[in-house]
């Protein structure tokens, strides 16, 4: 194991075991990591549907200017049956 030979890493997990030990630091890393969790998951969110705003505006303006539907699949990454229920 690594952190048998490096005395820093022997360190950072033996105060790693004390602070998972202890039941308030551990509940308070857990809220953290929660936090962030849940921070993470709205800005996936945001960003899903910004790029499904984008697609159905390149959608509706290729479709409006007469382009295939093969070709719009093409250039928005969305199918063909996506496509459809957006124009």
């Amino acid at each position: 194991m690594v952190a048998a030979k490096n005395p820093e890493i022997r360190k950072a997990v033996n105060t790693l075991y004390d602070l998972s030990a202890n039941d308030k630091v551990r509940a308070e890393y857990e809220q953290r990591q929660k936090a962030w969790r849940d921070r993470k998951a709205v800005y996936d969110y945001m960003l899903d549907e910004a790029m499904l705003k984008r697609d159905t505006e390149i959608t509706r303006k290729m479709k409006a200017i007469g382009r295939p539907l093969t070709e719009i699949a093409e250039v928005t990454g969305l199918s063909i049956e996506v496509i459809n229920t957006l124009i």
